[in-house]
């Protein structure tokens, strides 16, 4: 069973729940948004509980984390995210330039955690 949490719930936070709730092996633990009335209307619609922070997500019992975030916010979040050994599975594009592109591929490769990249 794969365990994930979810941060940032826009249409593309959402798109990704409706279709993980498809899938029988995944089970999504935790979700998180700064909009907090966002963030609550996600988490009663789909039943998922709401992590007060990012580090909330990413001590939580999860073995991926999703990132719906803008791409600004990718590098930081994978960086924390492989730190603590979760696995990544991140919304396109990667990042908003080569450089966060790379140095996120540096801190994935330095904590050996897998990574993915969400073409829907």
């Amino acid at each position: 069973m794969i365990s994930i949490g979810i941060i940032g719930t826009g249409i593309v936070g959402e798109r990704i729940i409706k279709q993980l709730e498809q899938e029988h092996h995944v089970d999504i633990k935790i979700v998180f948004d700064p909009q907090t009335e966002r963030l609550t209307q996600i988490s009663e619609t789909y039943g998922i509980p709401m992590a007060k922070s990012v580090e909330e997500v990413l001590h939580s019992d999860i073995n991926w984390v999703y990132i719906a975030t803008p791409p600004a916010f990718h590098e930081e979040i994978a960086e924390r995210a492989a730190s603590a050994g979760i696995n990544i599975l991140c919304e396109k594009p990667l990042a908003h330039n080569v450089e966060a592109g790379k140095a996120m591929v540096k801190t994935v490769q330095n904590n050996r955690v897998q990574t993915a990249m969400h073409f829907p």
